[in-house]
């Protein structure tokens, strides 16, 4: 019984994507955001661009105020393309009417519509700004759908302007000028959004959920607006709200209260699923959400123009009531079934919210909901474990006081390697606490003492310094990996000054110095060195060598600046490939996890041109060239050379059949005896390969797991070492993707490398139909991640042509194993793939819509509760502590 009277575009109706769309957006200034779906924005293009996209479109507006050569009307009207141009020009002096002449364009214009600027950020802004209007948002949810939607073409002063246009929550006036039947109004204490519903024609209203305390003020606004309450409509029992409703029968003596029939609250009027409740020349229709309460309704209005859900703590913005007095699988149904089935572009009404978000949309919670996007075992394990602090709500996106703490990814934080996320300070010095007493109880505390005053100073260190704040309004990014490296474009002298205080050394890639301050830098003590740096065809080898060799030597943490972070950002990724072995898709890899935004797309393509694919056939990485990586294209599987350089003995790591000839011939043209075939687990095709190299090279020993039963020449244990001529391996088992999984790590005197096979992928694992998720989890949590965060990781298939990763990405990034234990083995145990020896994040679009939710541009991973990011950062401190005091015996930690 779905309702919408709305004259907006539905993002339920979107249009089919433009073919091709993701290609375009890497490389031009063009975003399709999935909300509302039929809208583009883009900044200036090239004319085959322009062509390109004038076939997809139906209607163009470009708001640019002066028409340069970037501006191609011909290219646009060929293609039968409704075009229209209205000037629109943030800023103080931008006038109502201009405004009124955007929003009527956007709202008229034929659909696919393309809103086009010099530089897509006034079309991102215009866009805002119309959705904003069209749907009631105020400023924090203005934030909140900028933040997922990822519009990175969005700069701060611009986005200043907008939040100026832009009402706080709870502004005593309609929701939405096209629909003035709806009021909403805030309770700043208890966070609740109370609203009222009124006939415009009758004046007969209604208040949904009204607080106790804000009783006077319900009645002064209704009466302000010459309104007759006729009911008070409650989504769930609360215990105040006998007492709310009483007082207002007391003033109101015609006054009918309405509540759920199953809640089994005395009311003057019970419903139930499917009544309809008149109001004047309005009507609710009632729908069953239970799940928060046994008694939850929400409330399903239908205007002329739009449609509403007065959802109460059913659904909540980005988040959804507790189940702890409810039932968790029930308020998952309900709300898929019952509000996620209604148009699209019905606005969601919540009953709470304590970030000053005043509404969303079915489509926004039905993309964005962390909760709510996942599968229902997943949501129903996740609730019946959780323990809320907040005695009536839950949400994803924080609604207590500690809502930070709730697993909200944050890719820039460097203070939990394990979950890649980033638990507040509150979590932080409980996790020292613990760490201390921990310490305290084993004789061991003066020894740790150092490293955690240190840390302590460093959340004090980074909380004074407002790093959120500084990379929000400026262009500075805190990159988690390496995690001692900062990139910047140009500051002012006060935030250059501030940094210079933290940073110990400072690298200016700029060929021309222009407002460089020097002074400031060298005033705090900071070390300073200007090489410049210019990505482009006429980029020599020296240029690169110097600006490597600057990267490498100078102290941490270090800042590398130019004039808009763009260089900077390709000198770090430049640096990190040639440090760990990247091929080019594992950079671009990098470039996603890391959310590097200032990457301008020429500077990419040079960057690409810089690096190899995966598996050429050559050292991994030139400071040790121990390892070659070989790839089979066919199977994907990466197979690699190991080689002690001093006596040429080499082993072999999971070759496979087909390219057999090849590591031979390999193997002549180096020099080298192969003494080893390593086997990091047992396949079908390991018979016939070591059968087939055996013959070629006699004396050839293979090596495969005691626990695998298969057979071999040497059948290794969890612990044992491998020479290999001065080089030693060490064994480490890792069952989980079968029983005889093992690691083989090898330190040389430069790198460390962990030939993982299948246990650990790139972003991903091993497939674990033999019921050992659980084995796989301990293992990769337990003997692989436990290694130093730059141990270069070397997987045994990839499908992506990425070639490594290293253990500390693996540790943020990876989705499958981010999450807590429990939620890893429920997804893997009732996982079925379609390959038969391998998952991976790039195998099966279902996979990220499982991880993410649905499919779209929001990078976001699964949230751990917080006794797991609490323990996983115990977990993390006291790894770096073992690591740093290396020569004392923790054994009794």
């Amino acid at each position: 019984m779905g309702c919408s009277g709305s004259t907006l575009s539905s993002p339920a109706r979107a249009v089919k994507p433009f073919p091709g769309i993701a290609f375009i957006e890497q490389e031009f200034p063009v975003r399709m955001p999935c909300i509302p779906g039929d809208v583009l924005i883009s900044g200036n293009l090239p004319r085959e661009i322009v062509e390109k996209m004038a076939g997809y479109c139906k209607g163009w507006l470009y708001i640019e105020p002066e028409q340069d050569e970037w501006f191609m009307p011909e290219a646009i009207q060929d293609r039968g393309v409704s075009l229209k141009m209205v000037p629109f020009k943030p800023g103080k002096d931008t006038s109502t009417s201009a405004l009124h002449k955007m929003y009527t364009a956007i709202s008229q214009m034929p659909r696919p519509l393309m809103i086009q600027c010099s530089s897509a950020n006034r079309a991102a802004i215009a866009l805002l700004l119309w959705m904003a209007f069209c749907y009631g948002y105020s400023r924090a949810s203005v934030n909140q759908l900028l933040q997922d939607l990822d519009l990175t073409t969005v700069k701060s002063e611009a986005k200043r302007w907008l939040e100026n246009q832009l009402p706080e929550v709870g502004k005593v006036e309609p929701l939405i000028s096209r629909s003035p039947e709806v009021t909403q109004l805030y309770d700043e204490v208890t966070s609740t959004l109370t609203y009222i519903v009124a006939c415009p024609k009758t004046r007969e209203a209604l208040l949904i959920d009204p607080t106790h305390r804000k009783v006077q003020r319900d009645l002064e606004v209704l009466q302000g607006m010459g309104l007759c309450l006729k009911y008070v409509l409650n989504t769930h029992c609360l215990p105040e709200r006998s007492a709310t409703n009483s007082l207002l029968q007391q003033t109101q003596p015609e006054l009918q209260t309405v509540i759920s029939q199953a809640s089994d609250v005395e009311a003057d009027l019970q419903v139930s699923h499917g009544q309809r409740i008149p109001l004047g020349m309005l009507t609710l229709e009632v729908r069953g959400t239970p799940g928060h309460t046994a008694g939850c309704v929400s409330y399903v209005l239908c205007t002329r123009t739009a449609s509403f859900a007065f959802t109460g703590n059913s659904l909540l913005i980005r988040g959804c009531g507790n189940t702890d007095h409810g039932d968790a699988r029930q308020l998952y149904r309900s709300v898929h079934q019952q509000i996620f089935t209604l148009p699209g572009d019905t606005i969601v009404c919540p009953g709470h919210d304590a970030k000053g978000r005043s509404v969303s949309t079915v489509e926004e919670e039905k993309r964005f909901n962390r909760r709510l996007a996942k599968a229902e075992e997943e949501f129903v394990c996740r609730m019946e474990k959780r323990h809320c602090s907040s005695p009536h709500l839950v949400t994803a996106t924080a609604t207590t006081p500690d809502d930070e703490e709730d697993a909200i990814v944050h890719k820039r934080s460097c203070s939990c390697p394990d979950l890649g996320v980033k638990p507040t300070a509150s979590i932080m010095r409980e996790a020292l606490s613990e760490v201390q007493k921990r310490f305290t109880e084993t004789g061991l505390e003066a020894f740790a003492q150092v490293f955690l005053r240190r840390m302590a100073r460093f959340l004090s260190r980074l909380q004074t310094k407002g790093w959120e704040a500084i990379e929000k309004e400026h262009p500075v990014r805190f990159p988690c990996l390496p995690g001692d490296v900062l990139i910047s474009g140009s500051l002012p002298k006060e935030i250059v000054f501030q940094l210079a205080g933290y940073c110990k050394g400072w690298l200016y890639l700029d060929p021309e110095q222009d407002e460089f301050m020097a002074e400031s830098i060298f005033a705090r003590g900071c070390s300073l060195q200007v090489v410049p740096f210019k990505p482009g065809r006429d980029t020599s080898i020296t240029a690169m060598r110097h600006m490597l060799a600057a990267i490498s030597q100078m102290p941490r943490p270090l800042m590398i600046q130019c004039s808009s972070a763009n260089r900077a950002a390709v000198a770090l990724l430049l640096y990190m490939a040639i440090q760990y072995g990247y091929s080019r898709a594992s950079v671009d890899q990098l470039l996603y996890d890391l959310d590097f935004h200032t990457v301008k797309s020429d500077a990419k393509l040079w960057l690409d041109s810089q690096l190899p694919d995966v598996g050429k056939v050559e050292p991994l990485i030139s400071r040790s060239p121990e390892v070659t990586q070989l790839y089979d294209e066919v199977t994907s599987t990466l197979t690699y050379l190991v080689k002690c350089p001093e006596t040429k003995i080499a082993a072999l790591i999971d070759p496979v059949p087909t390219k057999a000839e090849r590591d031979l011939e390999l193997l002549r043209s180096m020099g080298l005896r192969l003494k080893y075939i390593l086997n990091t687990h047992s396949r079908a095709d390991n018979t016939a390969t070591s059968g087939f190299l055996r013959q070629k090279q006699p004396g050839l020993r293979t090596v495969i797991s005691q626990a695998s039963g298969a057979e071999a020449d040497m059948q290794v244990f969890h612990g044992q070492t491998i020479s290999l001529g001065n080089l030693m391996m060490e064994v480490r088992e890792t069952p989980g993707h079968t029983a005889g999984c093992v690691t083989f790590v090898l330190r040389t005197r430069t790198a460390t490398f962990a030939f993982t096979g299948r246990s650990l992928l790139i972003r991903s694992c091993g497939k674990t139909d033999r019921g050992l998720a659980r084995v796989l989890y301990r293992s990769v949590h337990e003997q692989i991640f436990r290694l130093p965060g730059d141990t270069i990781v070397c997987p045994g298939w990839d499908a992506k042509g990425r070639s490594v990763s290293t253990v500390e990405e693996e540790r943020r990034f990876n989705l499958h194993l981010t999450t807590c234990e429990e939620e890893f083995v429920h997804r893997m145990e009732r996982r079925h793939y379609s390959s038969p020896n391998l998952i991976g994040i790039g195998v099966s679009v279902s996979d990220e819509k499982e991880l993410a939710g649905p499919v779209h541009t929001n990078r976001s991973v699964s949230c751990p509760d917080l006794n797991a990011m609490k323990a996983c950062a115990v977990r993390a401190l006291t790894d770096t502590i073992r690591e740093e005091l290396s020569e004392i015996h923790f054994s009794s930690l």
